[in-house]
């Protein structure tokens, strides 16, 4: 599995797991393993019932621009996009209460 558990939530729009997932490939890992240690590891290890893209399962995920740099060009949160580009798309009002 990856871990940044020192990365500041400020810092998450400049990249999170997907810049360990480049560093991890320039480093010669391959790629399919890669994706095991970022996306399946993780589930499987806390016993998670998402991520595994199976029948039924609400789509969560992120579209990368390729398999090398990882820049993520979206990010879909049960079926719906919430990020594109590296801007939220969620609005920050839904969810308040009127009073």
């Amino acid at each position: 599995m990856f871990c940044s558990d020192d990365k500041h939530p400020d810092s998450l729009a400049e990249g999170h797991i997907n810049n360990l997932c480049r560093r991890a490939v320039d480093y010669g890992i391959d790629v399919f393993k890669v994706l095991k240690a970022a996306c399946l590891n993780p589930i499987i290890h806390y016993k998670m019932d998402v991520g595994r893209m199976r029948p039924g399962d609400k789509a969560d995920l992120v579209v990368c621009g390729d398999l090398r740099n990882f820049h993520v060009l979206a990010t879909y949160i049960n079926g719906v996009k919430v990020a594109e580009n590296g801007r939220s798309l969620i609005n920050p009002q839904a969810g308040r209460s009127r009073k």
